[in-house]
């Protein structure tokens, strides 16, 4: 989901002179933006790149692949190369050079506390950055922040401010979609889902769908994504009315040039009260496949039987409208949580605290039942059909994935946990396709 939003690296020792030009790193131009919906010929191999950075605390839950150059967001607060002991701090974001693994030692964002949700390019090529901080620099732009992408310094004409935490983001023709736990931006009543101006900040006008009214807890967007031309987005979270139309934890929103509306689209696949009553809300994470016809849902929420989408991936078509969808297919882990998803056309990747998949036949759930596969930590779909592709690499599972992004070079994976493929990746890995 967009994500968004929103996802390489291989062997060698850094010498000296590429230290140096790592040193250089924060001086360059203006961004160009990436395809945060890349096409993939087969799946991403199995063999994860060999020169990411290590994250050493927290979590990783955003990464923008710039193509030479990657920026990473999350709850964390110290990092380092892969192959060198000296650790350096940094609350919640940093870049890096992707063919080296050398941080940049001159882009250094300074976020006052909490952490980076989101990443996206701006308007002009700037670094927009979502998120639960107050303060970047110094300058009070709390959620939501436009910086230098050399620096990290933050951009003084850029200032929308939030009352909440920005969750999710994605910008489409010159507008950047937020999701989160708002219920202002700048001055202006927005209640948890916004369209600002992608350069300016400013509040779009014409975008206005109120998300309210939570299952159980505080309100919020926690994932959306959205098509390419912008004209659709897919969100989900915790609510149960979108744009004052009942909506359960997704919703399709209509996006026009002057308006905005939920969509006929609806379904109660992911209503309150069936999976355990441990979560407030169960889904998780969304993402538009590339050509924009379909989308998939992943959720937590623990064993809850066949009548639910409790801890599953699924699919559902974009094109249709009308209350009563029904996923085109589903996939049950059998009992444990998914938190991410990815969409690449060859393959649809669910990843999280996973077991096993095929497992619509575990005994009471958390258990192995008759057809199910291991897939510990992460799992490949044929988009068609649902059927558990053979591809499989061992991961970690720990509690959570934060990301799965996709590249036109591979996929990234930002997570909790520290091996992938058997090899040591803390928090930060990348499969090439």
């Amino acid at each position: 989901m967009p994500a968004t939003s929103t996802r390489r690296r291989r062997r060698l020792a850094l010498t000296a002179g590429v230290a140096a030009v790592a040193l250089l790193l924060g001086a360059c131009g203006p961004l160009a933006a990436p395809d945060d919906n890349p096409v993939h010929p087969r799946a991403v191999g199995t063999n994860p790149a060999d020169r990411t950075p290590h994250v050493l605390d927290g979590q990783v839950h955003a990464v923008l692949d710039l193509g030479d150059r990657v920026i990473v967001g999350g709850d964390f607060t110290r990092v380092k190369e892969f192959d060198r002991a000296a650790e350096y701090s940094r609350r919640g974001l940093f870049a890096f050079d992707k063919a080296t693994g050398a941080i940049d030692r001159t882009f250094t964002p300074a976020l006052d506390r909490g952490g980076v949700r989101a990443l996206a390019v701006s308007g002009d090529g700037l670094l927009l950055v979502g998120g639960s901080f107050q303060r970047v620099g110094g300058r009070f732009t709390p959620g939501l922040a436009k910086v230098d992408p050399g620096t990290g310094a933050p951009n003084t004409s850029f200032a929308p401010g939030t009352d909440g935490w920005v969750l999710t983001m994605v910008v489409r023709g010159g507008r950047a979609f937020i999701g989160g736990t708002f219920t202002r931006v700048q001055s202006t009543n927005r209640y948890r889902l916004a369209a600002v101006d992608a350069t300016s900040g400013k509040v779009d006008p014409s975008f206005n769908v109120p998300v309210d009214q939570a299952l159980r807890g505080t309100p919020l967007v926690n994932s959306l994504d959205a098509t390419r031309d912008g004209r659709r987005l897919v969100i989900t979270g915790n609510f149960r009315r979108v744009g004052y139309q009942p909506r359960t934890q997704v919703a399709v929103v209509d996006v026009g040039a002057s308006s905005a509306s939920v969509s006929t689209w609806a379904t109660d696949g992911y209503r309150a009260g069936v999976c355990s009553s441990t979560y407030d809300y169960y889904v998780k994470d969304v993402d538009i496949s590339p050509d924009d016809r379909y989308f998939a849902v992943v959720t937590t929420g623990a064993w809850g039987g066949l009548s639910t989408l409790c801890d599953t991936v699924a699919r559902w078509e974009l094109g249709r409208t009308g209350a009563g969808q029904r996923p085109t297919w589903a996939d049950y882990t059998g009992g444990d949580s998914l938190s991410a998803v990815a969409i690449t056309g060859a393959a649809v990747y669910a990843a999280g605290h996973q077991r096993w998949a095929n497992n619509e036949n575990a005994p009471r759930g958390d258990a192995k039942g008759p057809g199910a596969v291991d897939r510990p930590g992460i799992a490949a779909y044929a988009p068609g059909t649902g059927a558990v592709l053979p591809w499989t690499v061992d991961r970690e599972r720990g509690l959570q994935v934060g990301t799965l992004t996709p590249t036109d070079r591979g996929l990234w994976i930002g997570s909790d946990s520290s091996r992938l493929g058997g090899e040591w990746h803390p928090r930060l890995a990348f499969l090439p396709v």
